[in-house]
């Protein structure tokens, strides 16, 4: 009886050590019943439970919205999905909407370049969007950001060759929504980003832009909340000679990078030393951020940090009734018989 016992519980172990999940285990959803997909996914830690969607061993229905869920159940466990595998989507003929997951951080390499996605839903979380990411997607014509501003890096090909920025076609600024991609045509001396441009994360620099040396100030938007180190220039041979000022017009300081506790600050190389110009008021919070106070990696200090003062049509609104009013040092802005403080936020 006893030795009976015992290989009845050495059975019951052996079938649990079997249905224990396990790193690098792949398992497929069907999702027939709610749109014809069959995703494949792979373990990649344990106690947390996290997966991700694999690289194959997918099914996509042809013509219909794919919806990645946050989490999968798996050997009746739930497993939250962080990330998509390099190459996930690579060349896939039959995407066409994707929505991603908020458990995500990253679009990785080659996610989905060269397939036939129409567009593509990404949320706050992600923060990364790598080499080729979403390129060579001749169909692509809509990107949807939750909050385009969480956005921290971008390569300067993430979107290359895409329909959406293909058909951008005029020089001048290309843009995917609020997040400013790069600049096409001849640089004039005062290049000036604008309004409305929330982002910058990857160089304005284009194949057949021109005239580096022409620019001797940049403007940056009130709206920009967010900017690439890298944003005017990767290395010395992207230099603008005869930079001499940067104006910002952000009353709420933007963050470069991952911000001061990273190291940030903008990569700038001019034959100058820079002035740094903010709005009236704002002095101190840009000299409290150490992103603010150097630039090209930490080797220049601006020579001065000025306020701007001036009360002045917003020269770079769409709507010439938009006002830049200072009243005791804060910023409000006056459009449509309506009048917002520094946050967009209308004031009574």
């Amino acid at each position: 009886m006893r030795k009976i016992f015992l290989l009845c519980a050495m059975c019951a172990s052996v079938a649990l050590m079997a249905q224990t999940p396990a790193i690098g285990d792949q398992f497929a959803i069907d999702e027939s019943g709610t749109g014809g997909h069959i995703i494949n996914y792979e373990v990649t830690s344990v106690g947390p439970n996290e997966v991700k969607v694999a690289a194959s061993g997918h099914t996509i229905a042809t013509g219909v919205k794919l919806e990645i869920p946050a989490e999968v159940t798996y050997a009746e466990q739930t497993w939250a999905v962080t990330a998509l595998e390099d190459e996930v989507f690579y060349e896939n003929n039959a995407l066409s909407e994707v929505v991603l997951p908020s458990s995500i951080t990253e679009i990785p390499l080659r996610a989905f370049s060269g397939s036939s996605i129409t567009k593509i839903t990404i949320p706050s979380s992600v923060t990364d969007i790598s080499d080729n990411a979403l390129s060579n997607c001749l169909n692509l014509t809509e990107i949807d950001f939750e909050d385009v501003s969480t956005l921290k890096s971008t390569s300067w090909n993430s979107f290359s060759n895409s329909k959406i920025i293909t058909d951008q076609t005029a020089d001048g600024w290309v843009t995917i929504g609020q997040l400013a991609v790069n600049y096409r045509g001849a640089f004039s001396e005062t290049l000036v980003v604008p309004e409305g441009i929330v982002n910058m994360t990857t160089s304005v620099y284009y194949p057949n832009a021109s005239g580096f040396d022409n620019v001797k100030k940049i403007v940056l938007p009130f709206t920009l909340k967010q900017i690439d180190p890298y944003a005017f220039a990767q290395d010395t041979e992207q230099k603008m000679a005869n930079l001499e000022t940067v104006e910002v017009k952000a009353t709420t300081v933007p963050q470069i990078g991952g911000g001061s506790a990273q190291g940030y600050d903008l990569r700038l190389f001019s034959d100058h030393q820079l002035k740094l110009v903010v709005p009236c008021g704002c002095k101190a919070a840009y000299q409290a951020e150490s992103m603010w106070q150097t630039y090209q990696e930490k080797n220049q200090t601006y020579a001065s940090i000025e306020e701007n003062c001036t009360t002045a049509l917003d020269e770079t609104a769409t709507d010439a009734s938009a006002v830049k009013r200072l009243v005791n040092g804060q910023l409000f802005i006056e459009r449509d018989g309506k009048t917002f403080n520094a946050q967009g936020i209308e004031v009574k």
